[in-house]
């Protein structure tokens, strides 16, 4: 008898204890944000929680009775929602689809608008039959979504704008500077006086600083827009630093600092990775070192740890940075000296270009300094080393040789009588007959009328492009059944994007203003096949567009 009583007390308290947790489910369920349902396998509704509720307000107003008693079917509660707001007609069809949903209930997901809601409905079939139905009101998250998109919308129209305006506003002021260095550089080349060269030499030091300063926003926009390819070719470091240090030895001397270079022995020297791009941080760290530094030294140091980890620290003896400037020191614009107090020039653009692009090799760089302390910037790269026999193409050149065209027409086409009596004067000891005009309509014509050997044309001009005169011309060999003139682009455009329309057009080749003598010159050694295999005596190395 005892045995009974315990094994009924035993079960009176599981009884009450399944009670208990039953009541702390129906809450939670109640409580939840999530519409929740449960049909049998008749398809009548035996369990649910306020919100599934409130998502059915007339339904459940009118057939509670029947809910309650487990006889409101799922078609009972869609038909009379629906009936509200739709034809019969409709709200038939419409029953017959959900009914057709829940019986194939496998818990995929199902977006659901309702009265300016949008709800994610899962369902699930139960091994009894039942049929369980969850739906989450990602009403916010659908705004929240289409706010980013338009935001990003935004976001990449006023990139656009802003790349559109820089590239403008470059073409508008190389166009004048092509002027400037270009009458400079023909200066140079008569009889002056020692003050006059001295003059001259200012001009032309400006007029390199207004370039490299358009130059380093341009960078910095392509950075910005995620446009600024990376290589990976085969390099030999040990000579990069090598090139870099020589390249601005005489920028030191000229301070009366030492500039060094440690590369241990022991250090790899080939490496795979995009040597042009390292060089481009490599000088402007140098560069800077040099500009801040009033005596002492500069010494770029090389290390290296496991194969493919290298370090290259720049250090100085110079200014240093203050302490509160050195955190921000790699941002944009940002300066060491106020702008009243200014003693250096510089955009501020360098060092946030060169941590980017540092970046974008998958390196990292910091900076040590103290004020009147000398600094001390190290780029940390990992780079795979290249494989045993790898070699490296020769930079392409630039000739400072004039070659000799004497019976060949060279047609410009260019809007500024600037630029043409550049151009004319630059080329005018190669012999070659150069005819000039100043629109691609013109220039269409000019090769109509008997066609030149080689054509310098603008892409921006009044009338007709250089692109559509292309286009035209390029039409017109092909009707004829003509061999492909030569096309130089000659334009103010100076981005990657302006040499890739200009080539897809069908322009054999591009050069960015302002030009050089050795520019022109090295444009015809590689357009005109009879100029190919001609000496380039002076060559210079040619830097990578954009």
């Amino acid at each position: 008898m005892d045995e009974e009583l315990d094994r009924l007390c035993e079960d009176r308290e599981a009884l009450a204890r399944l009670v208990e947790q039953h009541r702390i489910l129906k809450e939670a369920v109640e409580q939840s944000p999530v519409h929740f349902a449960v049909y049998d396998s008749a398809d009548c509704l035996i369990a649910w929680n306020a919100p599934y509720e409130e998502n059915y307000p007339t339904a459940f107003e009118r057939l509670r009775e029947r809910a309650v008693a487990g006889r409101m079917t799922y078609a009972d509660l869609i038909a009379t929602e629906l009936a509200q707001r739709l034809e019969p007609e409709a709200v038939e069809a419409e029953v017959r689809s959900r009914v057709r949903l829940q019986a194939q209930a496998n818990g995929e997901p199902v977006l659901r608008e309702y009265d300016g809601h949008t709800l994610r409905v899962y369902k699930y079939r139960l091994p009894s039959g039942a049929v369980a139905g969850f739906a989450v009101d990602i009403t916010d998250l659908v705004e929240r979504e289409a706010q980013l998109v338009e935001a990003r919308r935004g976001a990449e129209q006023a990139a656009r704008a802003k790349a559109a305006f820089l590239a403008n506003m470059s073409h508008e002021i190389r166009t004048p500077m092509n002027g400037v260095i270009g009458v400079a550089s023909l200066l140079s080349q008569t009889p002056l006086s020692e003050e006059q060269r001295d003059h001259l030499s200012l001009i032309e030091q400006s007029a390199e600083t207004l370039l490299e300063t358009i130059n380093s926003i341009l960078d910095f926009s392509k950075i910005e827009a995620g446009r600024l390819s990376i290589a990976s070719e085969p390099f030999d470091l040990r000579k990069l630093c090598a090139e870099t240090v020589s390249l601005m030895r005489p920028m030191a001397e000229s301070k009366g600092l030492a500039l060094r270079l440690s590369f241990p022995d022991a250090t790899l020297s080939w490496f795979v990775g995009d040597a042009l791009r390292l060089r481009q941080c490599l000088l402007n760290l140098v560069g800077n070192a040099i500009k801040f530094t009033r005596s002492g030294h500069v010494e770029m140091r090389v290390d290296q740890g496991s194969p493919g980890e290298v370090s290259i620290a720049v250090e100085d003896t110079g200014i240093g940075i203050p302490p509160e400037k050195l955190s921000h020191i790699f941002n944009a614009f940002e300066q060491v000296e106020s702008h009243e107090t200014r003693e250096f020039e510089g955009t501020g653009l360098g060092l946030s270009i060169t941590r980017r692009i540092v970046e974008l090799l998958g390196g990292s760089i910091e900076a040590r300094s103290g004020l009147n302390g000398g600094s001390t910037f190290t780029i940390a790269l990992s780079m795979p080393p290249a494989p045993p026999g790898a070699t490296v193409e020769e930079p392409e050149i630039e000739a400072d040789e004039m070659p000799d065209l004497s019976g060949r027409r060279i047609l410009l086409a260019d809007d500024s009588r600037t630029n043409q009596f550049v151009f004319r004067r630059l080329l005018e000891e190669s012999g070659a007959e150069i005819e000039s005009c100043f629109n691609g309509q013109e220039a269409v014509e000019a090769f109509r009328g008997g066609g030149p050997d080689v054509i310098f044309m603008d892409v921006s001009m009044p009338v007709m492009s250089g692109i559509e005169a292309t286009r035209e011309i390029r039409a017109l060999e092909h009707e004829r059944d003509l061999a492909p003139v030569p096309i130089v682009a000659l334009t103010a455009y100076a981005m990657e994007e302006d040499r890739e329309r200009c080539v897809a057009v069908g322009m054999s080749d591009f050069v960015s203003k302002p030009f050089r003598r050795h520019d022109l010159i090295a444009a015809i050694h590689r357009t005109l096949p009879q100029c190919s295999e001609m000496p380039l005596a002076g060559a210079v190395e040619k830097s990578r567009a954009g």
